[in-house]
């Protein structure tokens, strides 16, 4: 083979894999998403924890309620009223866990050297 047709193959396959490389780095890379502003339509942080919390007093107040009336013998269903007390305290365990760690951020950011 000369060299001419030795240097053309080389460069045809330098430039498959430019191709290559260029398509597998498109793959690589994320899409770009356009950012939004919170607007009427999207919730606030401050909207999503007061839907928590009150979520979570409402279990409370559902279990308390059930309790309260096996208590003076208005329903005999032990099971749903355990259950509705466990899942009151499992969702205030939870509670006060995103609490403790949202003051434990808090913290840290005020902490930081400016």
């Amino acid at each position: 083979m000369s060299e001419i047709g030795m240097r053309s193959d080389v460069q045809s396959v330098l430039a498959q894999m430019k191709l290559l490389q260029a398509q597998a780095q498109a793959e690589l890379r994320p899409p770009v998403e356009e950012t939004t502003k919170p607007g009427p339509a999207s919730d606030s942080f401050a909207t999503l924890l007061r839907s928590a919390t009150d979520s979570v007093n409402e279990l409370q107040q559902a279990s308390g309620d059930l309790s309260t009336r096996f208590a003076k013998g208005e329903t005999s269903d032990l099971v749903s009223v355990m259950v509705a007390s466990q899942k009151a305290s499992v969702a205030f365990q939870g509670l006060v866990h995103t609490r403790n760690q949202l003051v434990n951020a808090y913290q840290e950011i005020m902490n930081m050297a400016i």
